[in-house]
């Protein structure tokens, strides 16, 4: 995965956005064209109660079409003939699961199968949740990144997560075995993750032999204005990290951006860009949350 690229906002941007009386779009997960069983995009994203469904011929006008079932912060993943949709579920409003949805043909998904509940300490600090899985193939082994914990922000009304540990299992549907402490925490000396660690998406990069870490941390500016950026992390193990660039890769900007940049999707495309799809926020208290995309392109010799 080249990181090396020249960035552009897309000038749709942004691209989704709810219908109305929703006011939130999350967590987009994509499937491009050239990956999909019937040669089109799909995406799913979440309101605040509910997944959904959308497709697309171009990956930029998308078209709602199904929805999924009750939860939120999915993530897609294909093993063998089966694609698997791990997402968050709610219990009640103060605990949350991670389950998982098998589909052949990404339109009809099974009840979901609980996976992770809250158990650790650091799991239940502030509120007892498990959220925003990414699973990652690791040889026989299968990787459940996910995010625990919250911690609650005035200024938004809500809260966001406040660590990221993961857990693996040798099957796909478990069981999986977690890692005892955090892998990443709020740190009170780190500009974008002094309030929390927010979630990850990690991708496998085999041709530079590393892998690739895309984390929204949670933080307070210098106003003590909430935040979240998207700041990008390299490892050679998948399981300790490092920073090398001193800037996020995308921050809060203006319109729509203004508030919060959330999480993403990265897409890579046959002709060596980047397709990264995110949620951001407009607003604190009052805001909507809508999908945008950024591409990267290779920059010109």
């Amino acid at each position: 995965m080249n990181l090396e690229l020249e960035w552009s906002a897309h000038p749709d941007n942004p691209l989704i956005e709810p219908i109305w009386p929703e006011w939130l779009l999350g967590d987009p997960v994509v499937l491009p064209d050239d990956k999909a069983p019937d040669g089109i995009w799909h995406i799913f994203l979440n309101t605040v109660l509910f997944i959904y469904h959308y497709t697309s011929e171009d990956g930029v006008k998308w078209r709602r079409r199904n929805r999924v079932g009750r939860g939120m912060r999915c993530f897609l993943i294909k093993e063998a003939d089966t694609y698997y949709l791990f997402h968050e579920l709610h219990v009640n409003p103060w605990q949350s699961n991670i389950v998982v949805r098998r589909s052949k043909d990404l339109w009809d998904w099974s009840s979901p199968k609980r996976i992770l509940h809250p158990q650790l300490k650091w799991e239940k600090d502030g509120a007892g949740t498990v959220a925003c899985p990414c699973v990652v193939k690791n040889g026989s082994m299968f990787r459940l990144y996910y995010s625990a914990g919250n911690v609650f922000l005035k200024d938004l009304g809500f809260a966001e997560p406040k660590y990221i540990g993961f857990a693996e299992s040798r099957n796909i549907l478990g069981p999986y075995r977690k890692r005892k402490t955090p892998m990443i925490e709020p740190d009170d000396r780190d500009p974008l993750r002094n309030k929390g660690a927010g979630a990850i998406k990690v991708y496998r990069d085999e041709e530079n032999n590393r892998w690739v870490g895309f984390n929204n941390g949670i933080y307070s500016d210098h106003k003590n204005k909430s935040r979240s950026a998207i700041t990008v992390m390299f490892s050679r193990d998948g399981r300790i990290w490092e920073e090398p660039y001193t800037e996020p890769l995308f921050a809060p900007g203006d319109g729509w951006e203004k508030a919060l940049v959330y999480q993403l999707d990265a897409v890579p495309r046959p002709n060596g860009e980047l397709w990264v799809y995110y949620n951001a926020r407009d607003g604190w208290r009052i805001g909507t949350e809508r999908i945008g995309l950024r591409i990267g392109k290779p920059a010109e010799a």
